[in-house]
């Protein structure tokens, strides 16, 4: 294949926010992990939009992902994605002549990020997501063709999930948010420490709610954690993240809980490892002394 024949991919664009990178610093054990992370989603999406194929072993990909020039503000970059060097990358499985290729690539990154993130958006952004890349795809490929290419599309996402867990390394550590977007500098995902979470828990198991008696300790309202011990087994603490709105609020319940050092009732679930409690999940908080029998 000749230089000429070679799918050229627009440069991704990408920021980090917050924290250090407000400075324009960023720690380099957590981005070397975040850089690891992104270059084996880029360079697998760009893997499977010029051949139609997924490859789960970077070493077997035709392409690498390069870093471009930086930006003096926050900490930015392009991501250049170029095909390996005495590599026979096949002409575009999905492209006429590559131009398809590089209009849908901006696309399937969408999408795979919302598959990668459990839809955290919503089930429907991610379903139009899906929906704006099969019209594209539409009247190039017939409808089992295209079928075939969003299965595996969702196929490569699961396989991407540790790169996505190393990419959004760094956020709530070094930077609060990871952006990425087109040569526009249009981001057309913006990820916080929630879709970090969203990942992690991906690995999980979860209860149903349910309410458990608890006394409350270590709260911090910033980051919206805590521990708790069980009423009836106040030896043990487990790890607690409060996702109750009113923990944004001076003077909430769970501040005065804490201060109380007495047992409450909270509604949450329980985050399992192999059955094994690794966290409770806090959704609502009563300060009274019985538990609900509803």
């Amino acid at each position: 294949m000749t230089r000429e024949q070679e799918i050229r991919f627009d440069p991704v664009h990408i920021r980090f926010d917050g924290i250090d990178a407000e400075s324009h610093k960023i720690d380099l054990a957590q981005f070397g992990k975040a850089a690891l992370g992104i270059s084996k989603i880029m360079a697998s999406t760009a893997q499977f939009v010029a051949t139609g194929n997924y490859r789960q072993t970077q070493r077997k990909l035709d392409f690498k992902v390069l870093i471009g020039p930086a930006e003096d503000n926050c900490i930015t970059f392009e991501a250049v994605i170029e095909a390996i060097e005495n590599k026979d990358v096949a002409v575009a499985f999905l492209a006429c002549g590559g131009l398809l290729a590089a209009n849908i690539i901006t696309d399937v990154y969408r999408l795979v990020f919302k598959l990668l993130w459990n839809l955290f958006t919503s089930s429907k952004d991610s379903e139009k997501t899906q929906q704006e890349l099969e019209q594209k795809l539409d009247g190039v490929y017939d409808k089992e063709t295209i079928s075939k290419l969003i299965d595996t599309v969702h196929k490569m996402a699961d396989g991407l999930l540790p790169a996505a867990k190393n990419a959004t390394q760094p956020i709530n550590i070094s930077c609060e948010t990871l952006q990425f977007g087109d040569t526009h500098k249009n981001y057309f995902v913006k990820l916080d420490v929630s879709d970090k979470q969203a990942i992690i828990d991906r690995d999980f198991e979860f209860t149903d709610l349910e309410q458990h008696r608890v006394i409350i300790s270590e709260i911090d309202m910033k980051n919206a954690t805590c521990m708790v011990s069980l009423q009836d087994d106040l030896k043990r603490r487990f790890k607690a993240r409060i996702t109750d709105p009113q923990i944004e609020q001076a003077n909430n319940d769970y501040g005065t809980a804490t201060n109380s050092k007495r047992s409450v009732t909270i509604t949450a679930k329980k985050k399992l490892d192999k059955g094994i409690v690794k966290e409770f999940i806090i959704s609502d908080i009563n300060l009274g002394t019985e538990i609900s029998s509803e």
